[in-house]
């Protein structure tokens, strides 16, 4: 996986498929999508981090930790997920505290 970007620092991020094909795609309402090793998240126009997951079919569904905060600058950071579906980061609180999560396939 990897991002592309524009001119001015937005796009979509993409993956290889097996057969070399390149798959551009965006989650919801994003201004820039990344996926970095499977690492999922955007900004969106205010520049709130989320979360997001996409199966192989090319569905998105994003998220938040119940505690993220959305002001600019903000929110859910995934770090990485694995083979479970498990998915690891940190969240930024309206006090500006980092905290970590987990988040279990289907929670939220």
């Amino acid at each position: 996986m990897g991002k592309a970007r524009d001119a001015n620092g937005e796009g979509p991020a993409f993956v290889h498929a097996p057969n070399g094909t390149v798959i551009t795609f965006e989650a919801p309402s994003a201004r820039l999508t990344t996926a970095y090793s499977i690492n999922p998240a955007y900004a969106d126009a205010s520049d709130v981090a989320h979360g997001f997951v996409r199966t192989p079919h090319g569905s998105i569904t994003t998220f938040d930790a119940p505690s993220a905060s959305t002001g600019s600058g903000q929110g859910t950071f995934p770090d990485g997920i694995n083979d479970a579906g498990a998915i690891t980061g940190y969240h930024i609180d309206n006090n500006d505290v980092l905290h970590g999560f987990l988040r279990t396939r289907n929670a939220w």
